[in-house]
Formats: C-alpha cells, sequence, structure tokens
C-alpha cells in the first residue's frame, strides 16, 4: 500500500489560517464585552454617567479601528485563502504531471519492447539471407560442376580425334575427324569467352568501344555464323530487318555478342522441325530486335529468373542441351550496359520471345 505524500508547506499555512481565525473571532468579541461591562455598571452607578458616555465613544472608536482592521485582515484572509487554493491547485497539476510522466514512462517501455521486436524481425531477415546465400553458394558449386564437365567433353574430343590423327594422317576419315575437333576446340572457346566475359561483366570492368556499326552486315553474318546448327536441327530460320535499318553506333563486338548468344538460346531450346525468327528494326535512335522461338517454352515462375547467373530451366535440360547458364545472364548485363532493355515473353509448349532494345550511343 502506498503512503500519501504530505506537503509540509500546505500544512503549515492551513495551522497559520486556523489561528488567525481563532484571533479575529476574539478581536470581534472584545467590544461586546466592553459594551456589556459598561451597560451593568450604568444600572449599578447612576453617577458614572458622563464616564459610561466617554466609554461608549471610546468603545465606538474602537470599534470602527477594529472593523478597519478586521475589514483589512479580512482581505489579508481572503488572499490566504486564494493563496492555499492556488497551492492546492499546484499539488493537484504536480499529481497530473506524475501521471503523464509514468505514461511517457509506459511509452517508452513500449518503444523498447517495439525495438526488441524489430531486432528480432532483421534478425530473421538475416537468417533469410544468409540461406539464400547459401543456396546462391550451392549454385555456383553447381555451376563448377557443369564448367567441368562442359570443359571435359570438348577437351577429350581434341585429345580424342587428335590421337587417331597422329596415328595415321592419311586415312580416309581423317578429314571428318578434324571437323570434330575443330568444332570442340571451338565450342571450348566459346565456352572461356563466355566466362571470362561474365567474369568482367560482373566486376564492373566491361567499357563500350563505340563506333559506326553497319547492323544490316552484321545481321547476315550472324545468320550465316548459325547456318550449320540450324540446318542440324532441321529448323526453319527467318531473318528480317527494316528498311529503316543502317548504321547504328555502338560496340560492335558486345552487340555481335548479344545477337549470338540470343539465337544461340533459341536453336537450342528449339525442337527440331521448328521455327527461329529474327526481326530487327530502327525507330528514334534504337535498334530493337526481336528473337522468337517454338521451342519448349519456359514456365511462368521461371520467367524471371532467367537472367540469373548459373540459372538453368532443369538441370535435365542442361545436359540435353549444354551450356552454362551464362549466356542469358551476359547478355541482360551488356544490354543495360548499353542503357537499353529486355523482356520475355514465354509459354510452355510454346516458344519464347526476346524484345531488346539497343540506344544510339555517342562516340567520345
Amino acid at each position: 500500500m502506498k503512503k500519501k505524500k504530505v506537503n509540509k508547506n500546505s500544512m503549515a499555512l492551513q495551522k497559520e489560517l486556523f489561528l488567525y481565525d481563532r484571533k479575529s473571532l476574539l478581536v470581534r468579541a472584545i467590544p461586546n464585552i466592553a459594551i456589556f461591562s459598561l451597560a451593568i455598571l450604568s444600572i449599578f452607578y447612576p453617577d458614572l454617567t458622563f464616564l459610561r458616555y466617554g466609554f461608549i465613544a471610546g468603545l465606538i472608536l474602537l470599534s470602527v479601528r477594529q472593523i478597519l482592521v478586521l475589514s483589512e485582515n479580512d482581505n489579508l484572509l481572503v488572499g490566504a485563502h486564494k493563496l492555499n487554493n492556488s497551492l492546492n491547485q499546484a499539488i493537484h497539476e504536480e499529481k497530473i504531471l506524475n501521471e503523464e510522466l509514468e505514461k511517457v514512462n509506459k511509452k517508452l517501455e513500449q518503444l523498447n519492447h517495439d525495438l526488441e521486436e524489430n531486432v528480432r524481425v532483421r534478425t530473421k531477415e538475416l537468417l533469410v539471407k544468409n540461406e539464400e546465400l547459401v543456396k546462391a553458394n550451392q549454385l555456383k558449386e553447381q555451376f563448377v560442376a557443369t564448367v567441368s564437365h562442359e570443359l571435359k567433353t570438348p577437351l577429350h574430343g581434341i585429345i580424342g580425334f587428335g590421337q587417331v590423327l597422329e596415328e595415321d594422317l592419311k586415312q580416309s576419315e581423317n578429314k571428318k575427324h578434324l571437323s570434330y575437333l575443330l568444332d570442340s576446340a571451338y565450342y571450348l572457346q566459346a565456352l572461356v569467352e563466355s566466362l571470362l566475359n561474365f567474369s568482367k561483366l560482373n566486376a564492373d570492368q566491361s567499357t563500350l568501344y563505340v563506333e559506326e556499326v553497319n547492323v544490316v552486315k552484321l545481321a547476315h553474318f550472324i545468320a550465316k555464323q548459325a547456318e550449320e546448327k540450324i540446318n542440324n536441327k532441321n529448323l526453319y530460320f527467318e531473318l528480317q530487318i527494316a528498311e529503316s535499318v543502317n548504321m547504328h553506333h555502338c560496340d560492335e563486338m558486345k552487340l555481335r555478342q548479344i545477337l549470338i548468344n540470343l539465337l544461340d538460346n533459341a536453336i537450342k531450346y528449339t525442337l527440331p522441325g521448328g521455327r527461329v525468327h529474327l526481326a530487327i528494326d530502327y525507330r528514334e535512335e534504337t535498334l530493337f530486335f526481336v528473337v522468337e522461338d517454338t521451342g519448349i517454352g519456359i514456365p511462368a515462375d521461371k520467367v524471371e529468373s532467367i537472367f540469373e547467373p548459373f540459372f538453368q530451366i532443369d538441370n535435365t535440360l542442361s545436359r540435353r542441351h549444354g551450356g552454362t547458364g551464362l549466356g542469358l545472364s551476359i547478355v541482360k548485363k551488356l544490354v543495360e550496359l548499353f542503357g537499353g532493355t529486355i523482356e520475355v515473353e514465354s509459354e510452355v509448349g510454346k516458344g519464347t520471345k526476346m524484345y531488346v532494345t539497343i540506344p544510339e550511343k555517342s562516340r567520345k
């Protein structure tokens, strides 16, 4: 049980007011006592009439004086009462302030609780992030395994066919073996270049070398380069170039890499007998590319992930179709380096469309 706090100043003032009230009553009573006493004397001593009147006059003056004094004292009493009321009001306000302080303390406790909750939530988020990093590390490990597999296959081809050629260069099959050897070497070279390009882009070490590029000539060159892959899968390929397309200021090597990667990706995931289409347009100092295929398509829940490094739609498909999962990641980074955009439309079983924009770059 809490003890009530006593204000000593208030108690002292109340005591003074009580004594003052008693003194005031006594002062008021004195004239009445004197008048009563003189009245008795006038009855028993008639000869003291003048004295009686003198006393009465004196008492009247005394009474007037007392009235004036009491009037002044009454004003003091009223002031004292007001002071006492003010003191009581101050005590009341102090009580209210204490209550407000208690509310503030409770609010601080709530804020501390909220801070602890925020720390708990943040800790949980960091744990989730850590799990994502672990997952990313697992993807890297998977990537290392994939690269090892992709490197071993062409290397074995190079070594195996090299050994065959070494045994007898005069056999009729040597030309065919040499072709296989070169194909494996080219594949290995492209794979290594992809790794190097990704490494540079990921470290922000890649720079644009802007020059005037003949886009029409470049498109036909890339189509010719892809001709063998297209024929091997019996695909129908269509190259469509708008009349507005001509010269464009950009980095030719990086533009070539974008188109080659997109076209290779379309060919790789299109089944034999399917269709691949490359359309190029030019509007408002911007190149527009559309690479369309009738391939296997991309599941809706994986469309946003296809540009992530090392991402594979399916490990089985990865092994069936080859690749490291870096092609589209490199494309996206190169497009962003140009200040362009890339968008995807895809439907499983029907195919995929890639929309790319490459704005004109000024020569520095």
